[in-house]
């Protein structure tokens, strides 16, 4: 071919590769279109849709069928409180509507059970409202107490998170709640039923009152978001029943209150709170599903579809699966949506008309993009496969071959630095192309410079370079330069000698800082730049980028994270973090090392005399003196409130540790802090401290065993500081181990009672039942290891509590239940070293005092009891008709001492004196003399511990009043009538010894 002659390509190969693009694209196209592929997946993002709402609807329907509006139970136990103080007050249910002070009780003493359920309902607030007067001479006021938590999550110990909203003051300082701010005394329910945020109260009541269904678990009422306020203080959704009384007439009702924030937050957790795609609604409908009333959202994204104002939703599309369509009301923008219905009241009820319905939604944007990028990628790959077609067709096209060499040529043989000059090909096409070359050669590097200025501009502090193989010159752009603090060294045209350049950026990498993040040195302070380079076949790019602010906040992140916000010693999980490296990496510079655990003694002194601010002000200065031991191979951290880490390592051996521990000792203790009173008040600290590796080579151990030392110490001489021995661990490891069992087993009240017959000798009859304490807490296996640790850990007075409180909500539940009728005594083992506070007494009379005449106060004799707390709980029981029993008489040390000083009733025999009773002469005769004694006193002899029917007889001949034994009935949970051939057995030896004396 000549070099003159002119040609066009597309003669020889566009006109045939653009029909065969053509063919291609729609063929691709049409097969996909064809074959449903892109409608499949338009149905499956809806039915993905579906599957969210429905797992939403599922979580919802569980929290509100099964767990909210679970109150029969607390209606069972307020029913029974009602009548129980409605019986001790000689009034009836009547007397409610006029009776303030008669209201004000029941409100009392069913606050307990208020709070109960309220926890265990995991919701914001519960209410309690009685037909009846709240505040004398206030017209529409009801009696109520209304108890909110705003924070359901979490609970505290101390109903410090509670606040009441309704109820007396008096009743309030009782339970120990705070008043809420927009407290009121009783429920104003202003405007009656015919108001609609009355309708919580109303509507059950009346429907109940009315009797409208024959169920009263079916009057249950689910109101729509009101401020039971009046005031802007959050709206709230509540949930209510009718109690009514023995004979089916409502005298109130009781409801849970879940705010709206906080169902909003229910909402708004799961499927989209992490892609931020779309939202739940949850609304009313009562038209069939035209429209519905919104209740509450969930999710940011649903204010980008509708207005604030917007509180009815209404589809512009309906269909028979649940499937919606709808248009925002912010942009018009389409939605879709699923509405699937919550079963919260039974057909054919009164509120069944009243549809809850979740509905998931979810713009079509959101939804189809994936079905959108489909389709692009479909299309571009068509348009890419006529592009390689246009490529082979070209390369394969001898016509073309030698202009494009030629082209080829020149290019590499042009002075970068130059303008590019090409020679003319005679090749139209290539011609233009060529031209296109010299135009893209001075567009590019107009690119390159607008590049960096609009990064400039952009305020983007990223630089990028390119280093070429066969080049010797490297782009950088202007940033490039200025990141790297190489202004002086920058280019007019942005060109420089890529030996030159290399040597830049690795000057820039020597100091690192973490992965492709490097540090520098500048005029202005440290730089941290994140540089990336990677390497292609004959090319080299790289990006730096200014990380300086995503370092800083980094480290002030982990700051936060590692050390203690109060003190500025490291927290207790970057010690353990920082600990472990050493236990595991860097064991060589261990060492000898000591473990020290110290405890405050004196903070709560502190907090109680001076207040918290005070007592955080005593641990800084604490912390600070810990710093007595030495900066240097030493980790100290600040475990929990008032407890301290110090672990020193490095030393050669035991006794150069031992002295540098001793120096840092004494250096605590001449410490002292100033306080508000302007005296000084000295650290007083308990510490154990246990060696590495003598005592063992594990860390949790290690720590395990100096918490053991301190708590030795805290046991025996507190303000000391002990070593840790291993025979003495061996022996009272339980004393540590089950100290959080023992927590957990208190603050949760992890305890049952199970009831044990107690007989009378002479009918068989039941005289009572011995309620025994038993711990669910899978460590503390029985009642002498909680004792063991309550009283090494000073909280025998919480197990008190929990004998008389929780051992009496037993006896109360088998009273309840008629399982013991009106005479049966109910026995409770009680500590004598523990009394009862004047509050406490009280909380019994209120709770429990058609009990306390039925009570048996078991005092342990071998116990040696603070006299005076014992006879004052004693006193106590015995105003209100109580009785008392010595406890294992004869095997502890002042059995006698016990029986001259305290008035007894009862005398429990030690189960020494009852196994082999019926083969022993010598126990007999002491039974005997004891049986003597007693009678000529008044006082009943109880035999415990029988086993065998011999026992039991021998038992019976010697005189005893009453039997108890794994034979006659074992301890229950649920105990059963006691056998009536066992009855029958009793009498017939009874009578038959009886007959004996006679003879």
């Amino acid at each position: 071919m000549k070099r003159n002659r002119r040609t066009t390509i597309r003669s020889r190969i566009v006109a045939p590769l653009l029909l065969m693009s053509l063919l291609q694209t729609l063929l691709m196209i049409g097969l996909l279109i064809s074959g449903g592929v892109f409608r499949q997946l338009r149905e499956n993002a809806l039915s993905i849709l579906d599957e969210r709402t429905q797992n939403k609807l599922q979580s919802l329907q569980a929290e509100m069928t099964l767990n909210w509006n679970y109150l029969s139970s607390t209606e069972e136990k307020i029913n029974t409180l009602v009548d129980n103080l409605l019986t001790q007050e000689q009034k009836s249910y009547s007397d409610i509507a006029v009776d303030t002070e008669l209201n004000a009780r029941l409100c009392e003493a069913v606050s307990g059970e208020l709070i109960a359920r309220l926890r265990a309902n995991n919701v914001t607030g519960i209410f309690f409202v009685l037909n009846g007067a709240g505040v004398p001479g206030k017209q529409d006021s009801y009696a109520g107490v209304y108890i909110r938590d705003t924070d359901p999550v979490t609970d505290a110990a101390d109903n410090s998170d509670l606040h009441m909203l309704r109820g007396l003051p008096p009743l309030s300082r009782a339970l120990h709640l705070s008043l809420d701010s927009f407290w009121q005394a009783g429920f104003l329910l202003t405007g009656g039923e015919e108001n609609p945020d009355n309708r919580y109260y109303y509507a059950p009541f009346l429907s109940a009152h009315e009797g409208v269904t024959k169920e009263h678990r079916y009057d249950g009422y689910w109101s729509l978001p009101f401020q039971i306020n009046g005031v802007d203080d959050g709206a709230a959704i509540t949930y209510s029943e009718a109690l009514c009384n023995s004979k089916g007439r409502a005298y109130g009702v009781l409801g849970v209150e879940i705010s709206e924030s906080y169902l909003a937050a229910l909402l708004g957790k799961g499927e989209f709170s992490g892609t931020n795609q779309g939202s739940y609604y949850l609304g009313v409908t009562e038209d069939g599903g035209h429209s519905y009333r919104k209740v509450t959202t969930g999710g940011i994204k649903y204010k980008q579809f509708f207005r604030e104002e917007d509180q009815t939703l209404t589809p512009s599309e309906v269909q028979t699966n649940g499937r919606i369509r709808l248009l925002g009301t912010r942009d018009g923008e389409a939605i879709r949506g699923t509405a699937l219905p919550l079963n919260l009241y039974p057909a054919n009820t009164l509120f069944a008309s009243q549809q809850w319905t979740l509905i998931g939604l979810e713009d079509e944007t959101s939804l189809y993009a994936f079905t959108n990028l489909v389709i692009q990628l479909c299309v571009g790959a068509a348009v890419l496969a006529a592009a390689l077609g246009i490529v082979v067709s070209t390369l394969a096209g001898r016509g073309v071959v030698a202009p494009i060499i030629r082209l080829a040529d020149g290019l590499q043989q042009s002075d970068p630095n130059a303008r590019l000059q090409l020679p003319d090909t005679g090749v139209d096409e290539i011609d233009r192309l060529a031209g296109a070359f010299i135009s893209l050669n001075h567009d590019v590097l107009e690119a390159a410079n607008r590049l960096s200025r609009v990064l400039q501009l952009a305020g983007l502090p990223v630089g990028v370079f390119e280093i070429r193989d066969d080049s010797d010159l490297a782009y950088c752009s202007d940033d490039v330069f200025t990141l790297l603090d190489r202004e002086a060294m920058r280019p007019p045209n942005n060109l420089m000698p890529k030996l030159e350049c290399n040597a830049m950026v690795d000057q820039a990498m020597r100091e690192k800082e973490d992965a492709e993040v490097y540090c520098i040195h500048t005029a202005q302070g440290m730089r941290y730049l994140r540089i990336r380079r990677m390497r292609d076949t004959r090319l080299t790019v790289g990006t730096i980028l200014d990380v300086t602010a995503e370092v800083e906040d980094r480290r002030r992140i982990e700051r936060e994270r590692d050390y203690d916000l109060l003190t500025g010693i490291l927290n207790r999980r970057a010690f353990e973090s920082q600990a472990e490296e050493l236990f595991a990496v860097k064991t060589e510079e261990m060492g000898v090392a000591a473990m020290l655990m110290l405890d405050l003694d004196n903070l709560k002194y502190l907090n109680d005399t001076y207040g918290h601010d005070c007592g955080d002000g005593y641990i800084r200065s604490f912390a600070e003196a810990l710093k007595r031991f030495g900066p240097d191979r030493s980790l100290i951290a600040r475990r929990s409130g008032d407890e301290f880490y110090v672990l020193l390592y490095g030393a050669t051996d035991q006794e150069s540790l031992r002295e540098r521990i001793r120096q840092g000792w004494e250096g605590i203790l001449n410490s002292a802090y100033p306080l508000p009173d302007e005296t000084s008040y000295r650290m007083r600290v308990s510490a154990g401290v246990a060696w590495y590796p003598a005592d063992t080579r594990d860390l949790a151990q290690l720590i395990h065993y100096a918490d053991f030392a301190m708590y030795q110490v805290k046991r025996s001489s507190k303000g000391t500081l002990e070593e840790f021995n291993l025979q003495d661990y061996r022996e009272d490891a339980i004393l540590l181990n089950g100290r959080d069992a023992l927590d957990r087993m208190i603050d949760n009240q992890m305890v049952r009672f199970a009831a044990q017959p107690i007989l009378s000798a002479r009918t068989g009859e039941v005289f009572g039942y011995e309620l025994l304490m038993r711990s669910v807490v899978r460590e503390l296996p029985d009642p002498l290891t909680v004792l063991r640790l309550a009283r090494a850990q000073g909280k025998l007075q919480h197990i008190e509590h929990l004998t008389w409180f929780k051992g009496l909500e037993a006896a109360q539940l088998l009273a309840t239940n008629h399982t013991a009728s009106q005479e049966i005594r109910f026995f409770l083992n009680s500590i004598g070293t523990q009394g009862l506070s004047q509050d406490e007494e009280t909380l019994l009379e209120t709770r429990f005092g058609t009990l306390l005449p039925r009570v048996v106060v078991e005092v342990t004799e071998g116990d040696r009891s603070d006299l005076m707390r014992t006879e004052q709980k004693l006193a106590f029981f015995r105003r209100h008709g109580g009785m008392v029993a010595i406890d294992d008489y004869g095997a502890g040390y002042n059995g006698e001492v016990a029986l001259v000083l305290m008035t007894a009733d009862i005398i429990k025999l030690d189960i020494a004196f009852v196994h082999g009773v019926d083969t022993d002469s010598d126990k007999q005769a002491l039974i005997r003399n004891l049986v003597v004694y007693a009678r000529e006193r008044g006082i009943a002899v109880l035999a415990e511990g029988i086993e065998t029917r011999e026992e039991m007889r021998t038992l019976i001949r010697v005189g005893v009043d009453y039997l108890q034994g794994y034979y006659l009935g074992r301890p229950q949970y649920q105990p059963m009538n006691v056998d009536h051939l066992l009855k029958q057995e009793i009498c017939h030896m009874a009578e038959q010894i009886g007959e004996e004396g006679d003879r």
